[in-house]
């Protein structure tokens, strides 16, 4: 895939969060998101960022017992946080806003611009955002079709296997910071990996995307 421009790029980590046990249900599944942290393939400056966001599900849960479970999760994430929550839709275009504020959706190409979103694997983009968004007819930008398979990128470069972040953080020789499987958490771990990824010499490119859709026609 293309490659962004290695000495502007930013990328911006990606990971979704369930706060309930899994299910087969997809009344249950992949219902709860959270805003991550940008970076850079340089060490981070300061900047504003958005903040962990909780977003609200809107599948009805038929079981209180569910609700009590999603409640004592391990993920430390409350009903309360859910129900005072934004929408999908309202958090994606309040990220849009900020990716605007910071300079980063400039009249460019895709291929051209100077930012990305790096995932630990192809799970958060291709199969839970994407999905979620179209099943509730949520518009999304074109930034999140192609992004950097962060797992694949660490396992080519380091020429070791496919790992978990905590054994990728050990691999580098740091250990894991925050609640595991926490979207938020996760999230700045895996910044963590791209930094010293970066500081050893790998370039961030676009190394995975969206397969396209089948396009039906009436006979």
């Amino acid at each position: 895939m293309s490659r962004p421009h290695a000495r502007n790029s930013r990328v911006t980590m990606c990971t979704r969060s369930s706060s309930c046990p899994s299910s087969s249900s997809t009344s249950r599944s992949h219902e709860f998101r959270q805003s991550s942290t940008p970076t850079s393939s340089r060490p981070p400056t300061r900047r504003s960022a958005p903040s962990a966001r909780v977003l609200p599900v809107h599948a009805r849960c038929e079981s209180d017992d569910f609700l009590r479970s999603c409640e004592d999760s391990p993920l430390g994430i409350r009903q309360s946080q859910v129900d005072a929550a934004p929408t999908l839709e309202t958090a994606l275009v309040q990220l849009e806003g900020w990716l605007e504020a910071q300079g980063m959706l400039l009249d460019a190409p895709v291929a051209e611009r100077n930012f990305a979103f790096a995932a630990d694997g192809p799970w958060d983009l291709k199969n839970f955002l994407d999905a979620e968004c179209e099943r509730k007819g949520i518009r999304k930008g074109a930034y999140f079709d192609k992004w950097v398979n962060l797992k694949q990128l660490f396992s080519d470069f380091y020429r070791v296997r496919s790992c978990k972040i905590h054994k990728m953080l050990e691999f580098q020789g740091m250990t894991f910071e925050g609640r595991l499987h926490s979207g938020i958490d996760d999230s700045r771990n895996i910044a963590r990996i791209a930094i010293k990824m970066a500081q050893d010499g790998c370039v961030m490119y676009l190394n995975e995307g969206l397969s396209r859709k089948p396009k039906f026609v009436s006979l």
